[in-house]
């Protein structure tokens, strides 16, 4: 199969990601666990990392919140939603500059994530007008990530063959439903250790990653068929 040197779209993940949302999810989190006296372990924080909304709600239900799991994710989105609409969370390095090269180079940007659409339109207000010429949701999906069907529908709705994106992730599910889906995937640290969860390259953060280098990675990784690897800014 042949392919163009520079990528047809690319595929974002958000939270993480773009967004540095942690705080605000275990805010929402906390509120809800505190109605029931129930706490989580450090090893379940980090079982919600990447985890679809469905999996965080079964992790609150095995820690003691009696409420079903539609309950509990729309408490928590609604929380959510809330903070996102006021802006308080911080941006992650490089990600809104390089959404902006993209577009400005004509390339599409679309987000690919398992937050719920309530979230996601909050987030999506404080960006310049589009930003993304689509977005999967998840609550758009059947199977949340590391399943391939968010990427593979990403990739879908805008026409373009998934071989020919770039993905950017930050947590293993995301990464490994980038990779499965069969994107060039560009793992982006935030928690999650993610030195070997399959990424083609590994990034520190997006800080200074310029298009160009979004281009050469594609072109390598497609052309040379390159081994997955870790960098800094360079290839």
């Amino acid at each position: 199969m042949s392919h163009t040197t520079k990528p047809a779209a690319l595929l974002w993940d958000m939270d993480g990601t773009i967004i540095d949302s942690h705080s605000i999810w275990n805010t929402a989190a906390d509120e809800i666990l505190a109605r029931y006296d129930a706490r989580l372990t450090e090893a379940s924080r980090r079982q919600l990392v990447g985890a679809t909304l469905l999996e965080g709600a079964k992790i609150f239900q095995a820690h003691g919140v009696a409420l079903p799991t539609e309950q509990i994710i729309a408490d928590q989105t609604g929380r959510v939603s809330e903070i996102c609409a006021r802006g308080e969370f911080p941006w992650r390095p490089g990600a809104r500059e390089l959404l902006a090269q993209a577009v400005a180079a004509g390339i599409p940007n679309v987000l690919v994530t398992m937050a719920f659409r309530n979230v996601v339109s909050n987030v999506q207000k404080l960006l310049p007008l589009n930003t993304f010429t689509e977005i999967i949701c998840g609550d758009n999906v059947t199977h949340g990530k590391p399943h391939p069907e968010a990427y593979l529908a990403g990739a879908a709705k805008i026409g373009v063959s998934i071989t020919s994106c770039v993905a950017f992730e930050d947590s293993l599910p995301g990464i490994h439903s980038a990779t499965a889906a069969g994107a060039v995937t560009i793992g982006v640290k935030y928690l999650a250790d993610i030195t070997a969860a399959g990424a083609h390259l590994v990034l520190p953060s997006l800080q200074d990653f310029t298009l160009e280098r979004v281009i050469t990675t594609f072109a390598d990784t497609r052309a040379n068929n390159s081994p997955r690897r870790q960098g800094k800014h360079t290839l």
